[in-house]
């Protein structure tokens, strides 16, 4: 039976990218996820290609000008091709310390624990 793993990632986007006509995602960190799916088969283990959505509030969805659905919570896109275009790119650890300083405004964020080995 084939198992599904899904990661929540944080995706970093250096230039504006149009996920759709009308919704252009400025640069930034945005929260996301990847999922992918094992496949055991007589010759081993593989995992089918990685899929990427990116998960935008309303009130995020508001601020980029997009037209939004009445009672709309939350809104997942799927930016599988922008990944592998290279117009959105998982951030690394580093990015994320950056985020965690320029959010305090100090450089606290160079002493932060590292998230190396944790997945």
């Amino acid at each position: 039976m084939p198992q599904v793993q899904t990661k929540k990632i944080t995706f970093k986007v250096a230039r504006a990218v149009e996920l759709e006509p009308g919704l252009v995602l400025p640069p930034g960190l945005y929260t996301g996820t990847k999922t992918r799916t094992r496949v055991d088969s007589v010759g081993g283990v593989s995992w089918t290609p990685s899929k990427y959505k990116l998960e935008l509030t309303a009130d995020q969805l508001t601020n980029l000008s997009a037209q939004i659905e009445l009672n709309l919570i939350s809104k997942n896109i799927d930016v599988t091709k922008f990944v592998r275009q290279g117009k959105l790119r998982v951030a690394d650890h580093s990015d994320c310390r950056t985020l965690i300083r320029i959010a305090s405004g100090t450089d606290a964020a160079l002493n932060a624990p590292s998230f190396e080995g944790k997945s």
